[in-house]
């Protein structure tokens, strides 16, 4: 799989980390933001082949990130995490491409990310 460029949004350091770790040694390149206006701001011009983001964040949920999202970008893949297995029940109906729940494995993490990508491609 060709390297991907992949924007990743959480407020916790050490998880976004471990992910940037497990997305590059796969050849991905990865960008961190810890902030979802950061992460809005950087859409326009970074044009990224996969967000992956944290619900639970301070100043604005990642359901309202992914709402504004959508109105800069409709096309984007966005990989949804959270620790509280029950907020998956609101993005039912959204246009995202996964979901998955902290805490995850590395492996967990790639194998999504690849099936996100084999599904785009």
């Amino acid at each position: 799989m060709p390297n991907k460029k992949i924007l990743v949004t959480d407020d916790n350091a050490e998880i976004a980390a471990f992910i940037k770790i497990a997305l590059e040694s796969r050849g991905h390149t990865v960008t961190i933001t810890r902030d979802p206006d950061d992460l809005l701001s950087r859409l326009p011009n970074e044009h990224p082949d996969l967000v992956i983001m944290d619900v639970m964040m301070p100043h604005k949920s990642g359901y309202d990130t992914l709402r504004e999202l959508r109105t800069h970008t409709a096309t984007v893949p966005v990989l949804i995490m959270s620790g509280r297995p029950t907020v998956q029940n609101l993005f039912i109906g959204e246009d995202i491409q996964g979901f998955l729940i902290k805490p995850f494995s590395m492996e967990q993490l790639v194998e999504k990310v690849d099936e996100i990508f084999k599904t785009k491609s």
